[in-house]
Protein backbone atom coordinates (compact mmCIF):
# COMPACT_ATOMS: atom_id res chain seq x y z
CA UNK A 1 0.00 0.00 0.00
CA UNK A 2 1.22 3.51 -0.78
CA UNK A 3 0.78 4.55 2.83
CA UNK A 4 3.27 1.89 3.93
CA UNK A 5 6.17 2.52 1.60
CA UNK A 6 7.68 4.38 -1.35
CA UNK A 7 6.00 4.93 -4.66
CA UNK A 8 8.00 3.51 -7.54
CA UNK A 9 7.10 4.12 -11.16
CA UNK A 10 7.82 1.19 -13.45
CA UNK A 11 11.61 1.12 -12.94
CA UNK A 12 12.05 -2.59 -12.15
CA UNK A 13 13.25 -3.60 -15.67
CA UNK A 14 16.16 -1.12 -15.41
CA UNK A 15 17.42 -2.25 -12.01
CA UNK A 16 19.93 -4.87 -13.30
CA UNK A 17 21.52 -2.30 -15.59
CA UNK A 18 21.70 0.28 -12.80
CA UNK A 19 23.39 -2.26 -10.55
CA UNK A 20 25.95 -3.13 -13.22
CA UNK A 21 26.59 0.54 -13.89
CA UNK A 22 27.02 1.21 -10.17
CA UNK A 23 29.52 -1.65 -9.92
CA UNK A 24 31.57 -0.32 -12.84
CA UNK A 25 31.66 3.19 -11.38
CA UNK A 26 32.88 1.89 -8.04
CA UNK A 27 35.61 -0.19 -9.71
CA UNK A 28 36.82 2.94 -11.53
CA UNK A 29 36.22 5.41 -8.69
CA UNK A 30 39.94 6.09 -8.22
CA UNK A 31 39.71 7.96 -11.54
CA UNK A 32 37.12 10.40 -10.20
CA UNK A 33 37.23 13.35 -7.81
CA UNK A 34 33.60 12.83 -6.85
CA UNK A 35 30.56 10.79 -7.89
CA UNK A 36 27.06 12.27 -8.07
CA UNK A 37 24.23 9.77 -7.70
CA UNK A 38 20.98 10.94 -9.27
CA UNK A 39 19.18 7.59 -9.43
CA UNK A 40 15.53 7.88 -8.42
CA UNK A 41 16.14 4.64 -6.50
CA UNK A 42 19.30 6.06 -4.93
CA UNK A 43 20.03 2.91 -2.94
CA UNK A 44 21.00 1.16 -6.18
CA UNK A 45 24.25 3.09 -5.97
CA UNK A 46 24.64 3.83 -2.28
CA UNK A 47 24.69 0.10 -1.56
CA UNK A 48 28.19 0.18 -3.11
CA UNK A 49 29.33 3.39 -1.43
CA UNK A 50 31.62 1.79 1.16
CA UNK A 51 33.92 0.67 -1.66
CA UNK A 52 34.16 4.13 -3.28
CA UNK A 53 37.57 5.77 -3.16
CA UNK A 54 36.11 9.28 -3.57
CA UNK A 55 33.26 11.31 -2.01
CA UNK A 56 29.67 10.69 -3.06
CA UNK A 57 26.84 13.19 -3.51
CA UNK A 58 23.35 11.69 -3.58
CA UNK A 59 20.34 13.78 -4.58
CA UNK A 60 17.11 12.49 -3.06
CA UNK A 61 14.29 12.80 -5.61
CA UNK A 62 11.75 10.70 -3.72
CA UNK A 63 10.21 10.25 -0.28
CA UNK A 64 12.10 7.10 0.75
CA UNK A 65 13.78 8.85 3.69
CA UNK A 66 10.38 9.70 5.14
CA UNK A 67 9.72 6.08 6.11
CA UNK A 68 11.54 5.15 9.34
CA UNK A 69 12.23 1.54 8.33
CA UNK A 70 13.76 2.61 5.03
CA UNK A 71 15.58 5.56 6.58
CA UNK A 72 17.43 3.25 8.99
CA UNK A 73 18.72 1.23 6.03
CA UNK A 74 19.64 4.25 3.92
CA UNK A 75 21.54 5.83 6.80
CA UNK A 76 23.82 2.78 6.90
CA UNK A 77 24.89 3.41 3.30
CA UNK A 78 25.63 7.09 3.92
CA UNK A 79 29.28 7.68 4.91
CA UNK A 80 29.06 10.45 7.49
CA UNK A 81 31.76 13.07 7.12
CA UNK A 82 32.58 12.01 3.57
CA UNK A 83 29.37 11.98 1.54
CA UNK A 84 26.79 14.67 0.85
CA UNK A 85 23.06 14.00 0.92
CA UNK A 86 21.06 16.59 -1.03
CA UNK A 87 17.33 17.16 -0.61
CA UNK A 88 15.50 19.27 -3.19
CA UNK A 89 13.52 21.26 -0.61
CA UNK A 90 13.70 22.17 3.06
CA UNK A 91 10.42 20.34 3.64
CA UNK A 92 11.82 17.14 2.17
CA UNK A 93 14.87 17.40 4.42
CA UNK A 94 12.67 18.08 7.45
CA UNK A 95 10.43 15.08 6.74
CA UNK A 96 13.53 12.92 6.30
CA UNK A 97 14.54 13.69 9.86
CA UNK A 98 17.32 16.20 9.10
CA UNK A 99 20.02 13.56 8.45
CA UNK A 100 23.59 14.54 9.28
CA UNK A 101 25.65 15.58 6.27
CA UNK A 102 22.55 16.71 4.40
CA UNK A 103 21.97 19.86 2.36
CA UNK A 104 19.20 21.57 0.38
CA UNK A 105 19.66 22.50 -3.27
CA UNK A 106 16.53 23.38 -5.22
CA UNK A 107 15.94 21.86 -8.62
CA UNK A 108 16.73 24.15 -11.52
CA UNK A 109 15.30 24.49 -14.99
CA UNK A 110 16.64 25.68 -18.33
CA UNK A 111 13.97 28.37 -18.59
CA UNK A 112 15.31 29.55 -21.95
CA UNK A 113 13.89 26.32 -23.39
CA UNK A 114 10.40 27.35 -22.28
CA UNK A 115 8.95 30.14 -24.38
CA UNK A 116 7.20 32.81 -22.34
CA UNK A 117 3.62 33.56 -23.37
CA UNK A 118 2.58 36.92 -21.93
CA UNK A 119 -1.14 36.38 -22.61
CA UNK A 120 -1.88 32.75 -21.82
CA UNK A 121 -5.14 31.06 -22.78
CA UNK A 122 -8.58 30.29 -21.40
CA UNK A 123 -8.31 26.76 -19.99
CA UNK A 124 -7.15 25.22 -16.76
CA UNK A 125 -4.36 22.68 -17.10
CA UNK A 126 -3.40 19.60 -15.11
CA UNK A 127 -0.27 17.75 -16.25
CA UNK A 128 1.36 14.88 -14.40
CA UNK A 129 1.26 11.11 -13.86
CA UNK A 130 -2.20 9.60 -13.54
CA UNK A 131 -1.90 8.51 -9.93
CA UNK A 132 -4.01 9.41 -6.92
CA UNK A 133 -1.40 11.59 -5.22
CA UNK A 134 -1.03 13.92 -8.21
CA UNK A 135 -4.63 15.14 -7.89
CA UNK A 136 -6.22 14.64 -11.31
CA UNK A 137 -9.52 13.81 -9.61
CA UNK A 138 -9.35 17.03 -7.59
CA UNK A 139 -8.61 19.04 -10.74
CA UNK A 140 -11.77 17.65 -12.33
CA UNK A 141 -13.80 18.50 -9.24
CA UNK A 142 -12.55 22.08 -9.42
CA UNK A 143 -13.40 22.35 -13.12
CA UNK A 144 -16.90 21.05 -12.49
CA UNK A 145 -17.34 23.35 -9.49
CA UNK A 146 -16.22 26.49 -11.35
CA UNK A 147 -17.59 25.53 -14.79
CA UNK A 148 -14.22 26.31 -16.32
CA UNK A 149 -12.67 24.25 -19.14
CA UNK A 150 -9.93 21.81 -18.12
CA UNK A 151 -7.25 20.06 -20.14
CA UNK A 152 -5.72 16.92 -18.62
CA UNK A 153 -2.37 15.70 -19.89
CA UNK A 154 -1.48 12.53 -18.05
CA UNK A 155 0.95 9.70 -18.59
CA UNK A 156 -0.76 6.41 -19.29
CA UNK A 157 -1.74 4.31 -16.25
CA UNK A 158 1.05 1.82 -15.54
CA UNK A 159 -0.64 -0.63 -13.21
CA UNK A 160 -4.04 -2.12 -12.52
CA UNK A 161 -4.38 0.18 -9.51
CA UNK A 162 -3.83 3.23 -11.69
CA UNK A 163 -6.20 1.96 -14.38
CA UNK A 164 -8.92 1.51 -11.77
CA UNK A 165 -8.27 5.07 -10.56
CA UNK A 166 -8.47 6.42 -14.11
CA UNK A 167 -11.60 4.45 -15.03
CA UNK A 168 -13.34 5.42 -11.78
CA UNK A 169 -12.44 9.06 -11.24
CA UNK A 170 -11.25 10.43 -14.60
CA UNK A 171 -12.82 8.73 -17.62
CA UNK A 172 -16.51 9.07 -16.57
CA UNK A 173 -16.15 12.85 -16.26
CA UNK A 174 -14.52 13.58 -19.59
CA UNK A 175 -16.63 15.85 -21.76
CA UNK A 176 -16.49 18.66 -24.27
CA UNK A 177 -15.09 20.93 -21.53
CA UNK A 178 -13.00 18.39 -19.57
CA UNK A 179 -10.64 16.78 -22.05
CA UNK A 180 -7.82 14.27 -21.76
CA UNK A 181 -5.18 14.90 -24.43
CA UNK A 182 -2.86 12.15 -23.21
CA UNK A 183 0.74 12.51 -22.18
CA UNK A 184 2.85 15.18 -23.86
CA UNK A 185 5.42 13.34 -25.99
CA UNK A 186 7.76 16.26 -26.59
CA UNK A 187 8.93 19.48 -24.99
CA UNK A 188 7.14 21.42 -27.71
CA UNK A 189 3.83 19.77 -26.80
CA UNK A 190 4.32 20.54 -23.12
CA UNK A 191 5.16 24.18 -23.82
CA UNK A 192 2.03 24.53 -25.97
CA UNK A 193 -0.11 23.14 -23.15
CA UNK A 194 1.48 25.36 -20.50
CA UNK A 195 1.38 28.48 -22.67
CA UNK A 196 -2.28 28.10 -23.60
CA UNK A 197 -3.43 27.69 -20.00
CA UNK A 198 -5.04 30.33 -17.81
CA UNK A 199 -3.74 28.57 -14.69
CA UNK A 200 -1.98 25.35 -13.78
CA UNK A 201 -3.65 23.13 -11.17
CA UNK A 202 -1.38 21.18 -8.84
CA UNK A 203 -3.65 19.77 -6.08
CA UNK A 204 -1.18 17.16 -4.86
CA UNK A 205 -2.19 14.83 -2.04
CA UNK A 206 1.28 13.93 -0.76
CA UNK A 207 4.44 15.62 0.46
CA UNK A 208 5.90 16.37 -2.97
CA UNK A 209 9.69 16.81 -2.56
CA UNK A 210 9.69 19.54 -5.21
CA UNK A 211 7.50 19.53 -8.33
CA UNK A 212 9.32 20.56 -11.52
CA UNK A 213 6.06 20.98 -13.42
CA UNK A 214 5.47 24.17 -11.43
CA UNK A 215 8.70 25.67 -12.80
CA UNK A 216 7.78 24.58 -16.32
CA UNK A 217 4.35 26.18 -16.10
CA UNK A 218 5.66 29.41 -14.59
CA UNK A 219 8.47 29.62 -17.14
CA UNK A 220 5.74 29.84 -19.76
CA UNK A 221 4.01 32.48 -17.63
CA UNK A 222 1.20 30.35 -16.27
CA UNK A 223 0.33 30.90 -12.58
CA UNK A 224 0.05 27.85 -10.32
CA UNK A 225 -2.77 26.94 -7.95
CA UNK A 226 -1.65 24.24 -5.51
CA UNK A 227 -2.30 22.61 -2.19
CA UNK A 228 0.15 23.59 0.55
CA UNK A 229 1.77 20.15 0.56
CA UNK A 230 5.46 19.33 0.49
CA UNK A 231 7.65 21.98 -1.12
CA UNK A 232 4.84 24.09 -2.57
CA UNK A 233 5.19 26.98 -0.08
CA UNK A 234 8.90 27.14 -0.94
CA UNK A 235 8.23 27.44 -4.67
CA UNK A 236 5.06 29.54 -4.98
CA UNK A 237 4.71 33.14 -3.75
CA UNK A 238 1.09 33.24 -2.64
CA UNK A 239 -1.02 35.81 -4.45
CA UNK A 240 1.82 37.03 -6.63
CA UNK A 241 2.49 34.16 -9.05
CA UNK A 242 -0.41 31.91 -8.11
CA UNK A 243 -2.30 30.76 -5.04
CA UNK A 244 -1.58 28.30 -2.24
CA UNK A 245 -4.54 26.55 -0.61
CA UNK A 246 -4.67 24.50 2.58
CA UNK A 247 -5.88 21.00 1.82
CA UNK A 248 -8.35 20.84 4.75
CA UNK A 249 -9.35 22.59 7.96
CA UNK A 250 -7.46 19.87 9.82
CA UNK A 251 -4.26 20.39 7.84
CA UNK A 252 -3.51 24.12 7.85
CA UNK A 253 0.04 24.85 6.65
CA UNK A 254 -0.14 28.64 6.50
CA UNK A 255 -2.29 31.78 6.52
CA UNK A 256 -2.82 32.10 2.79
CA UNK A 257 -4.88 34.65 0.84
CA UNK A 258 -7.52 32.01 0.11
CA UNK A 259 -9.11 31.19 3.48
CA UNK A 260 -11.30 28.35 2.26
CA UNK A 261 -9.73 24.91 2.15
CA UNK A 262 -9.92 21.86 -0.08
CA UNK A 263 -11.88 21.96 -3.32
CA UNK A 264 -13.69 25.12 -2.21
CA UNK A 265 -10.38 26.87 -1.74
CA UNK A 266 -9.00 25.72 -5.07
CA UNK A 267 -12.20 26.84 -6.77
CA UNK A 268 -12.02 30.27 -5.17
CA UNK A 269 -8.43 30.63 -6.40
CA UNK A 270 -9.53 29.71 -9.92
CA UNK A 271 -12.36 32.22 -9.83
CA UNK A 272 -10.00 34.94 -8.62
CA UNK A 273 -7.65 34.36 -11.54
CA UNK A 274 -10.46 34.34 -14.10
CA UNK A 275 -11.95 37.53 -12.65
CA UNK A 276 -8.66 39.45 -12.45
CA UNK A 277 -8.23 42.70 -14.32
CA UNK A 278 -6.34 41.84 -17.50
CA UNK A 279 -3.43 44.12 -16.63
CA UNK A 280 -3.08 42.46 -13.22
CA UNK A 281 -3.24 39.01 -14.77
CA UNK A 282 -0.54 39.88 -17.31
CA UNK A 283 1.62 41.15 -14.46
CA UNK A 284 1.13 37.84 -12.63
CA UNK A 285 2.33 35.97 -15.71
CA UNK A 286 5.40 38.18 -16.03
CA UNK A 287 6.22 37.79 -12.34
CA UNK A 288 5.82 34.01 -12.56
CA UNK A 289 8.46 33.90 -15.28
CA UNK A 290 10.76 36.29 -13.41
CA UNK A 291 10.41 34.22 -10.24
CA UNK A 292 11.78 31.15 -12.02
CA UNK A 293 14.60 33.10 -13.66
CA UNK A 294 15.65 34.62 -10.34
CA UNK A 295 15.37 31.60 -8.07
CA UNK A 296 15.27 28.37 -10.04
CA UNK A 297 17.60 28.71 -13.01
CA UNK A 298 19.75 25.73 -13.91
CA UNK A 299 22.93 27.85 -13.63
CA UNK A 300 22.18 28.63 -9.99
CA UNK A 301 21.57 24.95 -9.25
CA UNK A 302 24.88 24.00 -10.88
CA UNK A 303 26.73 26.65 -8.88
CA UNK A 304 25.36 25.26 -5.63
CA UNK A 305 26.38 21.72 -6.54
CA UNK A 306 29.87 22.86 -7.53
CA UNK A 307 30.28 24.50 -4.12
CA UNK A 308 29.29 21.23 -2.45
CA UNK A 309 31.64 19.19 -4.68
CA UNK A 310 34.59 21.42 -3.81
CA UNK A 311 33.82 21.29 -0.10
CA UNK A 312 33.57 17.50 0.01
CA UNK A 313 36.67 16.97 -2.13
CA UNK A 314 38.55 19.45 0.04
CA UNK A 315 37.44 17.69 3.22
CA UNK A 316 38.58 14.34 1.85
CA UNK A 317 41.97 15.75 0.79
CA UNK A 318 42.48 17.31 4.23
CA UNK A 319 41.89 13.97 5.94
CA UNK A 320 44.23 12.00 3.67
Amino acid sequence: AQSQGPREAGVAPLIPYHLLQSREIVLKSQEFDIVHNNYFNSYLFTAFSNWLSCPLVTTVHNDFWQFPNLRSILEKTHRKGKDGLVFVSHKAKELAGEPSGSYVIYNGIDFDSYEFNKNGGDTLLWLSRIVKNKGAREAIEVARDTHMPLVLSGYEPISEEHRIYYNTYIKPYLSSTITDVGGANSLEEKIKLYSNAKAFLFPILWEEPFGLVMLEAMSCGTPVIAYAQGAIPEVIVDGKIGFIVNRSNEDVRGDWIIKKTGIEGLSEAVERIYSMDNADYLTMREEARQHVEKNFGIAHMVDEYEKLYKMLVGNTAAKS
